[in-house]
């Protein structure tokens, strides 16, 4: 049975809508301590830090959901609803990508003031490439990690979503 992709399309924007609302929330809990020199945004940085964490099993319910929701509303089935997930997954984690090689290259610039902004894509990068991964060569290996993630998260997201359609298939 061939894919229909517009229907891969029509299921995937309400995960899309979601997921980056998630995203720029987190970032924002992430951003403000960075940008504040308050006591307080050591508490912040918590919160963002949990909530960022929290975002792991979020993300998983939300792919999950949406392939049962690719199943039950858009007639797909487990391929078309792994496809679903996976899309949406690419599609926030790019955003998500872009956003902090943005805001890193407006406090490496100097452009904003504040201190480093930490994401899982640097922390991967510092982890791998060590102390090679600073400054502009940071930036860029943050960036080749976060796209290592994305296909990997694509892939895993596919499994999700398919899951999702086997179970709402039941």
């Amino acid at each position: 049975m061939a894919v229909d992709f517009k229907s891969v399309l029509k299921a995937s924007v309400l995960l899309i809508v979601l997921g980056i609302t998630l995203v720029i929330s987190s970032i924002i809990l992430n951003l403000v301590p960075v940008l504040l020199e308050e006591p307080e945004a050591e508490m912040l940085g918590l919160a963002g830090t949990g909530y960022s964490l929290l975002l792991i099993p979020i993300f998983f319910a939300l792919y999950f959901w949406g392939g049962m929701r690719a199943t039950k509303k858009f007639r797909l089935d487990a391929a078309g609803a792994g496809m679903t997930s996976a899309f949406a997954f690419v599609v926030v984690g790019t955003v998500m990508m872009v956003l902090e090689i943005l805001i890193s290259l407006l406090l490496a610039s100097g452009a904003v003031a504040g201190t480093s902004f930490v994401s899982a894509a640097s922390v991967l990068a510092s982890a791998v490439f060590g102390a090679t991964a600073s400054g502009d060569m940071g930036i860029a290996l943050s960036a080749l990690c976060g796209s290592g993630v994305i296909i990997a998260g694509a892939l895993f997201n596919f499994a999700v979503g398919g899951a999702g359609s086997l179970l709402a298939q039941r």
